[in-house]
């Protein structure tokens, strides 16, 4: 493994799309370097979506999974981004390692914001921080033969 990492860096000029939610072998995240970039999903349409600026990263929970990117990106000013290749991970947050704790940060924001809108859709109420709503989720998982989700939750 090399410790020499050093990203490449992309331009998109405003309202350009950078990454389409559903497109397949997502292989590569975004760390923005400059300007700022509207994200958004299919499911919360409607809603403004999430402004991101300096700094912050988009395309890495589909990276890091090896699954189809669950957003889109779309340019809101020129922006500049480094580009990081699920394989380049690790030399990164060797170099920088504030790169980890952003990267829990994100998929914990995920994982709440899924387990909230599971809770609304099935449950038909908004999850409690009372934890005891994850033993409903794992038996509806369990009814369903999903035996790996049940355990999870």
């Amino acid at each position: 493994m090399s410790t020499n990492f050093q990203p490449s860096i992309l331009k998109f000029s405003k309202d350009s799309y950078i990454i389409v939610e559903g497109k397949p072998n997502a292989d590569r995240f975004y760390i923005i370097k400059e300007g700022k970039v509207q994200i958004s999903r299919e499911a919360e349409a409607g809603k403004e979506g999430n402004i991101v600026g300096a700094g912050e990263m988009f395309g890495l929970i589909s990276a890091m999974t090896g699954h189809s990117y669950i957003e889109s990106a779309q340019a809101k000013t020129n922006v500049a981004l480094m580009v990081v290749e699920r394989r380049q991970y690790g030399d990164l947050i060797r170099k920088t390692p504030t790169v980890a704790v952003n990267t829990i940060k994100l998929f914990s924001q995920r994982l709440r914001s899924l387990d909230e809108a599971f809770s609304i859709r099935i449950l038909k109420k908004s999850a409690q921080s009372d934890p005891s709503h994850l033993y409903h989720i794992g038996k509806f998982y369990e009814k369903n033969e999903k035996f790996n989700q049940a355990l999870y939750s």
